[in-house]
Order: C-alpha cells, then sequence, then structure tokens
C-alpha cells in the first residue's frame, strides 16, 4: 500500500501507484512509474511539486509482473518488405511499375503478426542487424508505429493505413541530394529548409503515382509535426494533428535517435524513453507516448548488455509499463572475468545502474 505524499516530498526511487495528470486530465507518467532525479525536475518543471500524489517511497513494499518473454517478427517477412521498399525507392521517380500492391499485402501480414501478439513485446533487434538502414529505419518505424496503435485499440483497417504510411514515411527523401542526407556535420539553413520538404515531396510523390489514400498520406505528411506547432512542413499543433500522425512521428523519433546517423552516434534507448516522457505534454501526445513505451522490448530479454559501471549481464525480465529499467542477471565483472556466484540488479531499484548498450541480442 501507498501513501499520498507531496511532489516535493518524493525521492528517487519512489513508485507512482496512480498516475500524474496535468490540469487537463492529461498523463505525464504512468502508474508504476519509478521516479528518478530526472522526473522529480520534471515534476517541478510541470508545477506539481505541491500535487498530492499516491505513491511507495523505496522503502515500502511493492510487487509488479515482469514480461519474461519477447516476440521478434518473422525474419522472412522482414526481407520481403525491405526488398518491396528498395524497389519502390529506387525507382519511384521513373516510370516503372511500383509494387505498391505487393507492400500492402506484406503490411497486412506485419500487422496480423504484431496484432496476433499484442499481449507479448515485440523485439526489434534483429532489424539491427539487416544491411540496408534506410529501408530498415522505414520497417522498424512501422513495426513500432502498429504496435502502438494496437495498444491505443486501433483496428485492423487503421492499423493497415498507419503501417502503410509508416514504411512510406521517407519516401520524399529520395529528391533530396545524398550529400544532404549524409552529411556528416550540422546542416545550414538553406539544407535544412530543403529536408523539411521530405514530408510533402513523398505526398506528391505518391499522388502522381495515382495514389490517394488519405490517412496513409496523412502518416507520410504529419510524421515531423510536433503537438506544440513547432514541428514541420506546415507547423500544425495538437489538436489539427492526426492521430496516425501522432503515433508515426513518435516511432520515427524513437527509431531516429537510437540509430547511428552520419552526424552523431546512436543514442541510448533508457535515454531517448526519458525524452520521449519530457516531451510528452510539448513535441508529443502523452497517451501515444506511453502506448509506445508500453508495446515494445526495449532491452529483449536474453539480451547481454553493458551497464555504465563496467559489468556485464543478461536481461531476464522487466516492468511492461517501465521497459528502459530491467532486471540484470550479472555474470561478467568490471574486469570482463566470468563470475562464479552471478548476482541480479532490478533497474527500478537500482536507479544509479542504467544500461550503455547492447552486446548481442536474442
Amino acid at each position: 500500500m501507498g501513501k499520498l505524499y507531496l511532489g516535493h516530498e518524493l525521492t528517487p526511487g519512489s513508485r507512482l501507484l496512480r498516475p500524474l495528470r496535468d490540469s487537463s486530465g492529461h498523463v505525464l507518467l504512468q502508474t508504476g512509474t519509478i521516479l528518478t532525479e530526472r522526473y522529480l525536475e520534471l515534476i517541478e518543471q510541470w508545477g506539481l511539486q505541491d500535487a498530492l500524489l499516491l505513491a511507495q517511497r523505496p522503502s515500502e513494499a511493492r510487487i509488479y509482473d515482469h514480461v519474461t518473454r519477447t516476440h521478434i517478427i518473422d525474419a522472412v517477412l522482414q526481407t520481403t518488405i525491405i526488398d518491396q521498399l528498395a524497389d519502390i525507392f529506387n525507382n519511384i521517380t521513373s516510370e516503372k511499375a511500383l509494387p505498391i500492391a505487393t507492400l500492402r499485402n506484406s503490411a497486412a501480414l506485419l500487422v496480423r503478426e504484431i496484432v496476433a501478439h499484442k499481449h507479448v513485446a515485440l523485439d526489434l533487434s534483429a532489424l539491427r542487424n539487416l544491411d540496408e538502414k534506410t529501408f530498415t529505419h522505414s520497417l522498424s518505424v512501422a513495426v513500432f508505429a502498429i504496435a502502438s496503435g494496437v495498444e491505443l485499440g486501433l483496428q485492423e483497417p487503421v492499423l493497415m493505413e498507419l503501417a502503410m504510411g509508416a514504411l512510406l514515411h521517407d519516401l520524399g527523401k529520395t529528391k533530396v541530394s545524398p550529400a544532404i542526407l549524409n552529411k556528416p556535420s550540422h546542416l545550414s539553413v538553406a539544407e535544412r529548409e530543403i529536408i523539411q520538404q521530405h514530408p510533402r515531396w513523398g505526398v506528391e510523390l505518391l499522388r502522381e503515382r495515382g495514389y490517394q489514400t488519405s490517412n496513409v498520406l496523412l502518416g507520410i505528411y504529419e510524421h515531423h509535426e510536433r503537438c506544440d506547432g513547432s514541428g514541420y512542413p506546415l507547423g500544425s499543433s495538437d489538436t489539427q494533428i492526426s492521430q496516425i500522425g501522432k503515433i508515426t512521428a513518435v516511432a520515427d523519433f524513437y527509431d531516429a535517435l537510437t540509430s547511428n546517423r552520419a552526424y552523431r552516434p546512436a543514442v541510448a534507448p533508457h535515454l531517448v524513453v526519458e525524452e520521449l516522457i519530457a516531451n510528452s505534454l510539448t513535441l508529443f501526445n502523452p497517451d501515444t507516448v506511453w502506448a509506445f513505451i508500453r508495446s515494445l522490448a526495449l532491452y529483449p530479454v536474453g539480451s547481454i548488455v553493458l551497464l555504465d559501471n563496467g559489468e556485464r549481464g543478461e536481461v531476464i525480465g522487466y516492468d511492461r509499463e517501465m521497459p528502459n529499467r530491467p532486471r540484470v542477471l550479472v555474470t561478467r565483472d568490471t574486469a570482463d572475468r566470468e563470475l562464479e556466484i552471478p548476482f541480479e540488479y532490478d533497474l527500478m531499484q537500482q536507479l544509479n545502474r542504467f544500461i550503455i548498450k547492447v552486446e548481442s541480442a536474442t
């Protein structure tokens, strides 16, 4: 059992027993969130330091269920979709017939596979091993988006449109110079203005080919829009952005930041999750952010991970509400020597420990 505390009375390691909401009822932090120093700073920034919160302090007992298994998307289906995307992207400006219909069939299989495993978190680690990064990103965004849509209760016809929009969201980049796309330093103002046209160009390219499905085109057009109006190409705000656009935006943001880019290395997943939560009242829709967080295995069970102190271990489970803080069975010490007696970290309790790298996936 928890108690009611004022926001400023809580300490790192406290666990929320009810969602933290703003004055409009939007969920800022979900039930089960373990409060780190960063989350406590956000509570103060949100002006909720004097709000009454039902929570448990670290010394109070708590019980929660861990996810102990995940699902990997069928490898043949992954490769098929990658090949179909390559065909479309490479031939969009030619007169060659595009396999849009066959991609739609593959997207239907992808949707059905994710729906069939909706009670098991999805493991995308295998995608990181595929060679074609551009199309791997598109597939990853589609899987993230579909899984988030399932969490939000979307029906299969809408999930299909969401999937197609996510798979084709970067199609407009075929009109951007590779020198800009692969530039290893910051873009100039002029280059940034060119990049910011790619959602518009993607829609135009499909319309020129006779493709008119509105929700698919919305996913492409709105995946860089932000709820506070700071996005592009239109600078639309919260109520002007479709649900499909909001879902695709979160999926694209996460996968882009956790992937290596020419101008920066990949950011650790737990840091990107915290960034999403921190921006869930400004850049992103909070319900969409939490649906995303609940749906996927950020650190799949069975993964070998490197901790910030140099120890290594295997992920053995995690709380579905906080997948960025799993349980890790430590098997090697800081000098990479095998331990005679392994021991466990529960990163929801050990707040001074965190994963810096996945060394091998399941």
